[in-house]
């Protein structure tokens, strides 16, 4: 006899949500400045030894933000995705369950926006060994053409980052201020950026038919126990 686990589901605790995740991180958080067609909706984690090294935010992509249910915002579906939607909006999940399976109507742009730490005795050029990585982490995960071969197990991805694709001295806005910072917009499929931001990197790789869309501005993520307080003043 089956056993019904739909109680289960229906009592399963949210998992640490973006604002948890990066008040562990520490401060400062890079994100994009607030803007209507994108919305925050995950974060991924890296640890080493026991600390904390990057954060990755990742964003929900409308391109009418006024109306949510325009098909202009929506991807194609398979039958087992819409079924999954249907499922999550008629079976009294928890709404942080039903909120993850009925995003996938709409773009994601994946771990859009890393910050990382130094890393102690890390090799020179530190900003651009992290751009070449979080550019090919998106480009393994979410354009599956690019994935060359499989090195034990894991994905090779065929683009290399070249000296000569690195354009410096960029100017990036963090705050409303200019800092300089690297581009790289030689590949078919993104556009990659990043700066030094205080004490931290901040590296992004977007996909290049969204870049039009979107206010290519950041911020330091201020946190949710800063804006309380701030409001209680």
């Amino acid at each position: 006899m089956a056993k019904d686990t739909s109680g289960a589901v229906r009592d399963m605790p949210a998992p640490p949500g973006v604002d948890e995740i990066a008040t562990r991180f520490g401060d400062p958080v890079l994100a994009f400045a607030p803007q209507p067609r994108l919305e925050e909706f995950a974060s991924a984690q890296t640890m080493v030894l026991g600390r904390f090294v990057e954060i990755s935010l990742s964003y929900s992509f409308f391109k009418n933000p006024l109306h949510h249910a325009d098909p202009a915002n929506q991807v194609p579906l398979t039958s087992d995705q819409q079924r999954a939607i249907e499922r999550a909006e008629n079976d009294h999940m928890p709404p942080w369950i039903a909120d993850q399976v009925t995003r996938m109507r709409y773009p994601v742009i994946w771990e859009a926006v890393r910050t990382s730490v130094p890393i102690p005795a890390e090799r020179s050029r530190p900003l651009e060994s992290r751009l070449a990585a979080h550019m090919g982490d998106v480009l393994r995960n979410t354009f599956p053409g690019r994935v060359r071969s499989r090195l034990g197990g894991i994905p090779v991805v065929a683009a290399a980052l070249r000296d000569e694709d690195v354009v410096r001295g960029v100017p990036i806005t963090v705050d409303g201020e200019t800092v300089r910072g690297y581009l790289v917009n030689t590949d078919p499929d993104v556009v990659v950026m990043g700066a030094r931001v205080d004490s931290r990197y901040m590296t992004v790789v977007l996909d290049r038919k969204i870049v039009p869309h979107i206010r290519m501005e950041f911020i330091r993520r201020i946190p949710p126990h800063v804006v309380a307080s701030a409001q209680r003043r």
